[in-house]
């Protein structure tokens, strides 16, 4: 089989490897797509830190099951699949707690863990899900995205007849857009960038805010009324993004939902003029959350999540990079 290796920053090679063979409690799944995220495109630069080299990148991943190891009978040859890149060692205590998304020594498929830009890959069958058949492999690869976003919104309990704002509409916002959209709420999506509010138009958003999220916190309040938000979702990240979306929600009630932990110190003032913890919940919704994979592929998004399409823009500053991996020869497995 053929395998992209990653020897160093930007030394990408096709190498001839054997084809895995699935041992007890394996699977050994064909790869059909992987999707490049920035985490992708950080270590092929050399700006990821913490990766050691030569690696095998490729995370967002769905493929066909190709053959089965011993004691796995849940699942059948033939079946498509997605890949649930968080490989926990399922010994240390949070693992022994069945909170292997917290495991202490978790791997990430396609950076600590070899990944899918392999024409094979063998995983243990927990970490596979089956897709169901009528939903294009290539689509699917947002899944990986998609089940973090519903595991945030299913935590922070966003519900119809709700204000709720997305700051950022990157694919997370997006995504966060138009989920929060089909449950029923009012989303207010807040980005710098034109093209982006224009898909957060097409994906249901009722209003648009251009503006940096600082400059975004009085429009807000415009729009609600001077209420607030009921719930703040940062799909962006950073000290401003996280301080203006405290300014966001309404007192006393609802949540700011981070995509992202940021290790920065907040002083956020309460009304007696004291620095203290602003009302709003903060819930972390990170890659290390337990992602809803099985739930996400189940027949409520069989069809995928109406009005997402499974592509994206590369950031301007990003587009060289994805110029220069499309020109790696090969890249098309069959």
């Amino acid at each position: 089989m053929r395998t992209a290796v990653l020897h160093a920053p930007r030394k990408l090679d096709l190498v001839d490897r054997p084809k895995p063979l699935a041992g007890p409690g394996e699977v050994v799944v064909r790869t059909a797509a992987t999707a490049v995220c920035h985490t992708d495109l950080s270590i092929y630069v050399g700006e990821h830190p913490g990766v050691k080299y030569p690696v095998v990148m490729g995370h967002e991943s769905t493929g066909v099951i190709d053959s089965l190891g011993e004691g796995v009978s849940d699942v059948k040859p033939g079946q498509h699949v997605i890949i649930n890149p968080i490989i926990a060692c399922g010994r240390c205590d949070s693992c022994l707690r069945g909170a292997g998304n917290l495991c202490r020594v978790a791997g990430l498929f396609g950076r600590e863990v070899e990944g899918s830009l392999s024409q094979y890959v063998k995983l243990p069958s927990q970490y596979i899900h089956v897709l169901p058949p009528r939903l294009p492999l290539e689509q699917a690869t947002i899944i990986e995205t998609l089940a973090t976003v519903r595991h945030a919104q299913s935590r922070v309990g966003v519900a119809t007849g709700e204000s709720v704002v997305v700051l950022g509409q990157g694919t997370a916002g997006l995504l966060h857009t138009r989920l929060a959209v089909l449950t029923g709420a009012t989303v207010i999506a807040v980005s710098r960038t034109r093209w982006k509010l224009e898909m957060a138009e097409r994906m249901g958003a009722q209003h648009i805010v251009e503006a940096s999220v600082d400059k975004a916190v009085e429009e807000v309040r415009r729009l609600t009324g001077g209420k607030g938000a009921d719930v703040v979702i940062d799909a962006a990240g950073g000290a401003e993004t996280l301080r203006a979306a405290m300014d966001m929600p309404r007192l006393q009630h609802i949540s700011a939902l981070l995509r992202r932990d940021q290790h920065h110190r907040l002083a956020c003032p309460d009304p007696s003029g004291h620095e203290s913890e602003h009302p709003a919940d903060r819930l972390g919704s990170g890659r290390r959350q337990r992602i809803h994979h099985r739930q996400v592929s189940a027949h409520r998004f069989g069809g995928g999540v109406r009005g997402i399409r499974a592509q994206s823009e590369p950031h301007p500053a990003d587009r060289h990079r994805f110029r220069e991996l499309s020109s790696c020869g090969g890249w098309s497995f069959p």
